[in-house]
């Protein structure tokens, strides 16, 4: 019978594992999660990412994809917006009862009343209607091109199914105004999502009921909960309290980020950069940065560090995506 591990092995041999590894370890095996999460952390690449899709997450070569997704009971015919959003990974935020993003803030908020924009409806309506009549032109259904009194985006590149396409998304949209109005309840179950992918293993996908901001929070808590650090292989920079990356998607200005980031000695050429979906929180970091350099235009700012170096803050449009983009790196004086 083959003797089972002592507690000094079991440190040795975590230690030397892989974060990844060690997630899933301290997870299936819950007498050795104190023993895990009392062993230094090592990890060499770690990157948040934050858009309109769903939050991703990469720790070395695996991928953690967290988000809502709409599922469809069996055999009812799924839009193909919705189709595509639940291959992403799901959307960023929860639903609510007939299909508009959900207000609320907080898990055990009272829930607030749906309100319906009947101006919205209204032009939503004449929008569905439009396409559909301009689609009649192009088939030659209709002897002139009839009044574009909305908005739509056209190219003569264009087949029929990228305007079926637009068809499909107004309706959907008319849909959760029409649930609203009728006060009827979408037909799909709104569910939170976890994806976890790495290189030569199985795909996990894991589903829960419970709200998207509580999923994540027992997430980040599984990976980083009761840890002092996370390091990195080569040993040249630590994050301290990370409770921080709780947040790390929600930040309403990166100030303190940046500066705390500085207050580790980096080689030139160091950086860090987030992607982010309102402008006002790079122009925020920009503005409380102003007490502590100098800025050099709208967008830029210069923070000295040292007598060779300074740290350059900065941020741009992103062309293939409705994000900006807030840099900061550590530049030559």
């Amino acid at each position: 019978m083959t003797k089972p591990l002592n507690y000094d092995c079991w440190s040795s041999i975590i230690d030397k594992m892989d974060a990844n590894k060690r997630f899933e370890i301290s997870r299936q095996c819950p007498s050795l999660k104190k023993l895990e999460e009392s062993l230094p952390l090592y990890i060499d690449y770690l990157k948040f990412e934050a858009g309109f899709g769903p939050h991703i997450m990469t720790i070395n070569r695996t991928t953690y994809t967290i988000g809502t997704v709409r599922v469809y009971p069996k055999g009812k015919r799924i839009p193909l917006c919705h189709q595509e959003e639940n291959e992403e990974g799901g959307v960023a935020f929860d639903f609510g009862q007939f299909g508009f993003a959900d207000p609320q803030e907080q898990p055990r908020q009272a829930p607030r009343r749906a309100e319906m924009s009947w101006k919205a409806l209204v032009y939503e309506e004449k929008r569905f209607h439009g396409i559909r009549r301009f689609v009649d032109y192009l088939r030659h259904r209709r002897p002139s091109e009839p009044r574009m009194d909305f908005d739509l985006v056209y190219s003569k590149d264009w087949g029929d199914a990228d305007l079926f396409d637009d068809i499909e998304e107004s309706r959907n949209k008319l849909q959760a105004y029409y649930n609203v109005r009728d006060k009827s309840r979408v037909i799909y179950k709104p569910m939170s999502q976890l994806k976890i992918e790495s290189p030569n293993e199985k795909m996990i996908v894991k589903r829960s009921t419970k709200r998207l901001k509580d999923c994540e929070g027992k997430l980040f808590k599984r990976l980083f909960g009761n840890r002092d650090s996370i390091n990195r292989y080569s040993r040249e920079f630590q994050i301290k309290k990370v409770t921080i990356l709780k947040d790390a998607y929600e930040h309403k200005d990166y100030s303190d980020v940046v500066r705390g980031w500085m207050q580790h000695e980096r080689p030139i050429g160091s950086y860090c950069s987030v992607n982010l979906r309102d402008r006002r929180i790079a122009f925020e970091t920009i503005l409380k940065l102003e007490d502590y350099g100098v800025r050099v235009d709208e967008r830029c700012i210069h923070l000295s560090m040292n007598e060779d170096s300074k740290v350059q803050v900065i941020f741009w449009p992103l062309e293939t995506e409705p994000v900006w983009v807030l840099k900061w790196e550590v530049i030559a004086v």
